[in-house]
């Protein structure tokens, strides 16, 4: 029967804190971004197309999830480090800045914020929010 000595065991428990440490950091700096259902659409294509790097995983809900690695934060995120960015609707006639913004603050908490940018897609604009990772 091996014994462990007292350095041996005092390595192994700081390298378990260290990787869960890992664990927890890893877990923390991600976003989470809906992109549709997955009936209609090969979810984790879509979510890489988007996010290199991201991973798409379909919910029990069918929902497509984007998990990706949080971005440096932008002009219009609070004061953190890190960001997530995600899109909430059209802004319009009817969701003009302050709505965009009210929006992202209930989806988001507090520290969401959000702003209209135009659609690289089509002829309209996007309420984008930024919040904290």
């Amino acid at each position: 029967m091996a014994i462990i000595s007292f350095t041996q065991l005092a390595l192994l428990a700081f390298a378990s804190v260290a990787v869960m440490g890992m664990f927890v950091k890893a877990e923390t700096s991600m976003c989470t971004k809906p992109m549709g259902s997955c009936e209609s659409l090969d979810c984790n294509a879509v979510c890489d197309n988007d996010h290199p790097g991201g991973a798409g995983i379909c919910d029990e809900k069918n929902t497509c999830n984007c998990h990706y690695s949080c971005s440096e934060k932008t002009n219009s995120t609070p004061a953190t480090d890190k960001s997530c960015k995600a899109a909430v609707g059209k802004c319009d006639q009817k969701c003009n800045l302050a709505c965009c913004d009210n929006i992202c603050k209930v989806y988001y908490g507090k520290g969401g914020v959000g702003h209209c940018d135009l659609n690289p897609r089509g002829p309209f604009f996007i309420c984008n929010c930024d919040y904290p990772c």
